[in-house]
């Protein structure tokens, strides 16, 4: 019995690594480097209207709009030349998702076995997000899109199955943990790792600095908020508690300091949005 299953992870251990050699030549390619920086385009894109409606609940409450990813997809379908934006915005959000599915089959040569790992789970993951937000586009393009609040639905479902209350809780406590190592990686400039200062003007390097700490520490900082949502959602068994990154920003909006905070979310994002076009023009593919 031994001798049949090594005999069979054998085969399946090389073809595993043919593919994985097969994906790190692949991201050597002049064409895939070229479309890996234009598709991180898409994500600023993405990340400035997601600004723009995050300042304006802030301004004025923004009556109808959601600040999340498919609500700034959403807005950009209402302008003149929203239909042929998104259009591109799309093409861009597969690219940049096939960017990070191959990162995820090449891995990273210079990190250790866990790390590596970690990283292949966290590449693949955002792969998957941006298909889905590809697809949300699509819909939205046609004019199918969901008023309701998206995370309470599921958390809803996973709260009517046996064992939902702890498999929800448990996504919380990933998604929280999640947000805070966000928040300690851009607070510790890790993103250094991707952008050779000597290619860039000192002006240009400091700039980087600045807007992928503060634009980081944001995303993570909502992302946690999210994660806490998603863990009293599962504590107390209501899915109404459970909240995607848009309920969130609309609950701050509602404290007493909320137009404040949501300005600093808001510029938080601004500043995303700015780290993704020079992580673009500069970031080792």
């Amino acid at each position: 019995m031994a001798t049949t299953v090594a005999g069979k992870t054998g085969p399946a251990r090389s073809k595993a690594k043919q593919a994985q050699s097969k994906a790190r030549r692949a991201q050597d390619r002049p064409l895939v480097q070229r479309t890996a920086r234009v598709s991180l385009g898409a994500r600023a894109l993405i990340y400035l209207v997601l600004a723009f409606i995050t300042a304006d609940i802030a301004a004025t409450g923004g009556k109808g709009k959601q600040a999340s990813s498919s609500g700034a997809i959403q807005e950009m379908v209402r302008q003149p030349a929203g239909p042929a934006l998104v259009i591109v915005l799309a093409v861009g959000l597969v690219a940049y998702a096939a960017w990070r599915i191959l990162q995820a089959a090449a891995g990273d040569a210079d990190a250790k076995p866990g790390e590596d790992l970690a990283k292949r789970v966290g590449w693949f993951s955002i792969g998957v997000v941006y298909l889905g937000l590809c697809a949300r586009s699509v819909l939205l393009l046609f004019g199918r899109h969901q008023q309701a609040n998206g995370t309470a639905s599921v958390s809803a479902r996973l709260l009517g199955v046996t064992g939902g209350r702890e498999l929800l809780v448990l996504v919380g406590v990933g998604v929280a943990v999640g947000g805070l190592a966000l928040v300690g990686w851009a607070a510790a400039q890790k993103f250094e790792t991707y952008l050779p200062d000597r290619k860039m003007p000192g002006w240009v390097d400091l700039a980087a600095r600045v807007t992928g700490t503060f634009g980081n520490v944001t995303r993570g900082a909502v992302f946690a908020g999210v994660g806490v949502s998603l863990i009293v959602s599962g504590v107390a068994g209501t899915a109404r508690d459970a909240k995607g990154v848009g309920q969130v920003i609309r609950a701050l909006s509602r404290h007493a300091y909320g137009p404040w905070i949501l300005a600093v979310v808001a510029a938080g994002f601004l500043a995303f949005s700015l780290s993704s076009v020079v992580e673009g023009r500069y970031r080792e593919i």
